[in-house]
């Protein structure tokens, strides 16, 4: 399988309500993110161009970035965590790339140079 991934950065505040911890209280993340996909290659050899790519991603993104997440997703009750916040990022990949045929096949969020959350897609590695 042959993979493209491209990073990007994004500014996100947010707190968690029930974090027994500082996270309890507003605070602000310079997010780095890592979206991979996967398709067949076109008739320039490519899966997707690096820029096309950026685009779709940066469109999402644009949802989030400056953005308090509690006023952002009230349904996620005060607790946008990294989890759930690589969920969202997924699921609105998938919607994006879908039309295109093109398949996400990784989405990692690193909260800070050395701790993050991977979303990945559930058949990867194995034979379809």
């Amino acid at each position: 399988m042959i993979t493209v991934t491209r990073k990007f950065e994004v500014c996100i505040a947010h707190w968690l309500k029930d974090h027994p911890g500082k996270c309890k209280d507003l605070h602000g993340h310079n997010f780095q993110v890592e979206v991979t996909v996967t398709g067949n290659l076109n008739k320039n050899g490519m899966i997707v161009d690096f820029s096309e790519l950026k685009g779709i991603v940066q469109n999402v993104l644009d949802e989030i970035d400056h953005k308090c997440l509690n006023t952002r997703f009230p349904m996620m009750n005060d607790q946008p965590t990294a989890e759930k916040v690589v969920d969202w990022l997924a699921c609105a990949l998938i919607q994006k790339l879908l039309p295109l045929n093109i398949s996400l096949v990784l989405v990692r969020l690193y909260e800070t140079s050395n701790c993050f959350v991977t979303w990945v897609r559930e058949y990867w590695g194995k034979s379809e």
